[in-house]
């Protein structure tokens, strides 16, 4: 039944605002997964008159999770789509992107990739080298879950119509996405992933969780 809903759902394109500075644009991708679902969104931002920033969904992608996959694998899967999805859309809008961003909410995963050396499987290793191949690590950050636009999709139970249809936070993204970057920093609602790590011995406990 909420599939027969959903039938002529609307989708509203990216489009430059007619109040936009410019016509340079700003990428967010945001990745996340659960038990069922590994998802990655690229939300684009345009510089506006009034200081703000406009926002909207470009592109998103799901797939499903492995039978018994562990959560912080499923999150680093997320983290390659994610990197992946940016790498063509960067090919695909050269010359309009000025900068960008990827999300994600997971400490574990997050600290894989940027723990370069640390000893870690074949399995993570090649991920971990494919993330860093498609994007800039300074440009990876942390983000809390009830921040993560892409956080909405991986809860089926919570999914409704209202989800994916215009003016939602998958088609829109969140009130801080319109905000500066350094902003949503000094909030607290993104983290650089260099100041995830606050000690050693907290670095080889996330390093263990791959086994």
């Amino acid at each position: 039944w909420q599939l027969h809903n959903l039938r002529g759902v609307q989708f509203q394109r990216a489009r430059v605002p007619v109040d936009a500075v410019g016509t340079q644009m700003e990428l967010i991708v945001a990745v996340d997964a659960s038990s069922e679902l590994k998802i990655a969104g690229i939300w684009v931002r345009f510089k506006r008159r009034n200081g703000k920033w406009s926002c909207q969904l470009l592109i998103g992608r799901s797939l499903l999770v492995k039978l018994m996959e562990s959560i912080p694998r499923a999150e680093l899967e997320s983290l390659v789509m994610g990197s992946n999805l940016l790498h063509i859309v960067l090919r695909a809008l050269d010359g309009w992107v000025s900068d960008y961003i990827m999300i994600s909410d997971s400490v574990i995963s997050l600290c894989w990739v940027t723990a370069e050396n640390k000893r870690m499987s074949i399995y993570h290793r090649n991920r971990c080298n494919q993330i860093r191949m498609n994007t800039d690590l300074s440009k990876l950050l942390h983000v809390v879950s009830e921040a993560n636009p892409s956080d909405v999709a991986t809860r089926s139970e919570k999914v409704s119509l209202a989800s994916v249809g215009p003016g939602s936070v998958w088609e829109s993204g969140l009130p801080w996405m319109t905000e500066s970057i350094e902003d949503a920093i000094s909030n607290n609602i993104l983290k650089p992933v260099k100041e995830l790590r606050t000690s050693p011995e907290e670095d080889d406990e996330i390093g263990r969780a791959h086994v």
